[in-house]
């Protein structure tokens, strides 16, 4: 909680970014559900057997077309927003960090690796401005649309919205196994780019002295094992 604590501090700097980043994914959300209740004319004059006229086939096609116009507007300027707004945010870890290691005693960087330390700056700065992304706009731009689909769907078919109710609890519980799962594979995948990272610079930084002795095909084979286990 301390962790979310420190994030939701560094985000509220950027309220007005953050604000209409979620203007654009409530808007996002509203024209991506809006062409299941739009086309319930047609739909229902079909299913009937009533033909409607050919203007009206032509107004809801081309209201169709504008609903998805505004719909990927919207999708652009949440992504824009929030894509940016993660990026200021890496970019101010990212200096606090720097600023955090510059002034560690010898003791710490005898502890770690250098190619440790360097994959805090890349490989997590970076797993963690993904993670931001998908944790803050999934919930607000999705989760709405869940509500208004299964609310659209009471209306016209209580028997498939109570279907739908009952296949959510199961899919929520697979989802957390999924995603308990996943933590644990990108922990490990996040230590290995960290291990990698440090052979690399091992290799690149004493290549005097890989050269010297004629270990090119020693370290070759030290990074096709290091890299296959990242791979796994």
């Amino acid at each position: 909680m301390s962790v979310i604590t420190k994030i939701l501090k560094l985000l509220l700097r950027h309220k007005l970014q953050l604000f209409f980043g979620f203007m654009f994914m409530a808007a996002y959300s509203l024209f991506t559900v809006a062409p299941a209740w739009y086309m319930k004319p047609i739909v229902d004059s079909l299913s009937s057997g009533n033909i409607p006229q050919l203007k009206k086939f032509i107004m809801v096609g081309f209201g169709i077309i504008l609903l998805f116009i505004f719909k990927g507007i919207s999708y652009f300027g949440q992504n824009f927003l929030m894509s940016t707004l993660g990026q200021k945010l890496i970019l101010e870890l990212r200096e606090k960090l720097y600023n955090k290691i510059i002034l560690m005693p010898f003791g710490f960087f005898n502890k770690r690796s250098t190619g440790d330390i360097i994959s805090r700056f890349t490989t997590d700065l970076n797993t963690l401005n993904e993670a931001l992304y998908a944790s803050i706009t999934g919930p607000l731009r999705d989760i709405p649309q869940l509500f208004m689909l299964l609310g659209i769907m009471l209306t016209r078919s209580w028997q498939l919205f109570l279907v739908t109710f009952f296949l959510l609890p199961p899919a929520a519980w697979l989802i957390t196994i999924f995603g308990n799962k996943n933590k644990k594979v990108t922990q490990k995948r996040l230590n290995k780019y960290g291990e990698l990272t440090t052979l690399l610079t091992e290799t690149i930084t004493g290549i005097r002295v890989v050269k010297a002795f004629s270990m090119e095909k020693y370290e070759l084979n030290r990074f096709q094992k290091e890299n296959k286990r990242l791979y796994n």
